[in-house]
């Protein structure tokens, strides 16, 4: 696959995300993803990551993410990304403020695994500049 390719990649998956339409996950994201731990009690792979998304989303029902930035090499991509939301629900544990929260800056790196019939992300993890 060629970089541009593994860019498309990292843009259909955040579509899916911005979307919520987790169900498509599986297209772009291997079923044992490795990502970090980010809440206790999360179950491993894929769906750890559709969890953490669904907490989000009921603290932040808006939260958006805009690549800002993509850059590649071999099967490795960064994106540096803007991520916002209003703060309406239980996020995490912290009762709703009303107001907007804005990462204003964060890179998310993606690993690709590549088989025989798709490309998959393989490994994901996310560092913030607030």
């Amino acid at each position: 696959m060629s970089t541009e390719e593994n860019k498309e990649i990292v843009r259909r998956y955040q579509d899916i995300y911005n979307s919520n339409n987790l169900q498509a996950l599986g297209e772009v994201v291997a079923e044992d993803l490795a990502m970090p731990k980010v809440m206790a009690g999360l179950p491993p792979g894929l769906e750890g990551a559709k969890r953490v998304h669904e907490t989000t989303l009921i603290g932040m029902p808006d939260w958006h993410t805009e690549i800002n930035d993509l850059i590649a090499e071999a099967d490795k991509v960064v994106a540096r990304i803007t991520m916002t939301g209003t703060h309406t629900g239980d996020l995490w544990g912290f009762p709703a403020t009303g107001k907007m929260v804005m990462a204003l800056t964060g890179y998310n790196f993606k690993c690709f695994l590549f088989t025989r019939s798709q490309v998959l992300i393989k490994e994901s993890a996310c560092f913030w500049l607030l």
